[in-house]
């Protein structure tokens, strides 16, 4: 019964994301292109017609330059999701080469999110909320209706698939990194005013500085979120996922110091990576 219940839920996936695809067609303007890709990477790779080329031709020097550069520009989402880098050779030489229908394919699921924020998050956080408990609010809104999905780390191709905010709204289940990548959204979404409240209608908005916070440990990874208060200049902790994978633990809710958990999740302070 698990290996048929497992085949069943992978047909429904499958249906869905042709569903979304159709409803999502690659005419669909796009605020960010590969081109925004290419400029955040500092060189790394250039667009050539939509796709993505590197300059690099290690994989140490590709792989994580190129992540960096399509999370800094596409909030929600993360290069894991294309589940792999191609690459040809010329000559001697490795040359990635990520083509149009990859990086469209990411640039899709950045405006799926984009649109749901849209039509929830100002629902959820109205006019006059102050930035903290705004923050609370969302942080429970994601822990009370999103579940852990704890066979997606078995799933080569599904976890990298949950690695950003798309199939989580998707699905109604995630792993940590997409736990992080939608918490970030949200976030960020909203415009402050100067006095730290939310305002739709002001002409001069800030917004929240949402960093996603990665620690690994050989086969062992995680991620989360720090948030740069805008008052005290200091970055909070907050752990969505683990929240949800154990409800009745420590809060994990605006932490100044998250290793003080003292667990295998979070590491120590001087190997914890901020992607900002």
């Amino acid at each position: 019964m698990r290996n048929q219940s497992t085949l069943l839920q992978k047909i429904r996936y499958m249906t869905m994301i042709t569903w979304i695809s159709f409803l999502i067609s690659p005419d669909t303007a796009l605020a960010s292109t590969a081109q925004d890709i290419a400029a955040a990477s500092d060189g790394l790779v250039w667009e050539s017609q939509g796709a993505l080329v590197s300059r690099a031709t290690k994989e140490g020097e590709f792989v994580p330059g190129f992540e960096h550069a399509v999370t800094k520009v596409l909030r929600v989402c993360d290069a894991a999701e294309l589940v792999e880098y191609p690459f040809h050779y010329l000559g001697q030489k490795q040359i990635y080469h990520i083509p149009a229908e990859k990086v469209n394919l990411l640039l899709l699921r950045q405006a799926y999110v984009e649109n749901w924020l849209k039509d929830h998050v100002p629902a959820l956080i109205p006019t006059g909320t102050e930035y903290n408990a705004a923050i609370r609010i969302l942080f429970d809104y994601i822990v009370n209706n999103y579940t852990y999905d704890f066979d997606a780390p078995y799933d080569f191709s599904v976890s990298h698939d949950s690695q950003g905010a798309y199939r989580i709204l998707l699905t109604g289940q995630g792993i940590c990194s997409g736990y992080s990548k939608l918490f970030r959204g949200m976030v960020e979404y909203l415009p402050f005013n100067a006095q730290g409240v939310v305002d739709y209608e002001t002409n001069d908005p800030f917004h929240l500085s949402v960093a996603l916070v990665s620690w690994t440990d050989g086969v062992i990874g995680h991620e989360w979120n720090a948030i740069l208060d805008p008052f005290d200049h200091v970055w909070y902790h907050y752990d969505l996922s683990e929240t949800v994978v154990d409800p009745e633990g420590v809060p994990r809710f605006r932490l100044l110091d998250i290793t003080s958990l003292k667990d295998r999740c979070h590491g120590f302070s001087s190997e914890h990576i901020y992607e900002y």
